[in-house]
């Protein structure tokens, strides 16, 4: 399946994943990426980005892949500051750190 066909059936059956549990979260998160990572060694695309994962999972997918995230978004809504430890991390893997205010349900799905 080529990557646009991936995007598509992922948006399409996101209403019917459980992403609160990790291990669907992750499983989708890694199917995505290691599919557009693709285009970044042909170069077609220069880097990766990531959102509102927490230190482990972000780990994990730095374990798991060939291309590195190089930006990441987390959410502040719920704080004021970046926790240190994670700004650390991000620091030291050469991530740039972006911060956000977006709500937890973006879009509700209608079943």
């Amino acid at each position: 399946m080529n990557c646009i066909k991936l995007v598509r059936s992922a948006a399409n059956k996101l209403s019917q994943f459980d992403l609160s549990t990790i291990s669907n979260l992750q499983q989708v998160t890694h199917k995505l990426w290691f599919c557009l990572e693709g285009f970044v060694l042909q170069k077609q695309i220069n880097q990766l980005g990531i959102a509102d994962l927490d230190k482990e999972a972000l780990k994990l997918l730095r374990q798991s892949t060939r291309v590195k995230p190089t930006i990441a978004q987390i959410n502040v809504a719920a704080c004021c500051a970046v926790p240190p430890t994670l700004k650390e991390f991000y620091t030291r893997h050469d991530i740039q750190l972006l911060t956000h205010i977006d709500p937890d349900v973006m879009f509700a799905f209608s079943t």
